[in-house]
């Protein structure tokens, strides 16, 4: 499979969640799509000035909570809004690291849970060519 034709598999496949919304969050959607021409979820029960300005992500409210169960029944219901794609966890603040943790054994089950340093190395992007 050539490269291009890689690349155009993985925009419609992976649809990267990432948890937590500032500028962290931001910068990595950017440099998801910078890379793989993904545009990421970011979610987080708070808005962020740069929502506006990011093409490179959407950003999805979550009920502001702070029962794992909740928070994980959440992702799911987000999940099945897209049946056919494979989704990535990516928290990035502590609090959504801690929950997500809480609840891996039921999120893993449905997504692939990866963190910021390691989602170009280890997780399933980083067997993408550009």
């Amino acid at each position: 499979m050539s490269d291009r034709v890689s690349a155009e598999s993985a925009r419609s496949y992976f649809l990267p969640f990432i948890l937590g919304n500032g500028g962290r969050s931001h910068g990595l959607s950017q440099r998801i799509f910078n890379k793989y021409g993904i545009v990421s979820l970011i979610c987080d029960s708070r808005r962020h000035a740069l929502d506006f300005l990011d093409f490179s992500s959407r950003s999805i409210r979550l009920c502001p909570t702070d029962s794992p169960r909740l928070f994980c029944e959440q992702l799911i219901a987000l999940a099945e809004q897209s049946p056919y794609m494979l989704p990535l966890i990516i928290p990035v603040t502590e609090e959504y690291a801690r929950m997500t943790d809480e609840v891996r054994n039921v999120l893993e089950t449905r997504f692939i849970i990866s963190s910021p340093d390691e989602l170009f190395t280890l997780s399933p992007l980083a067997s993408i060519k550009r």
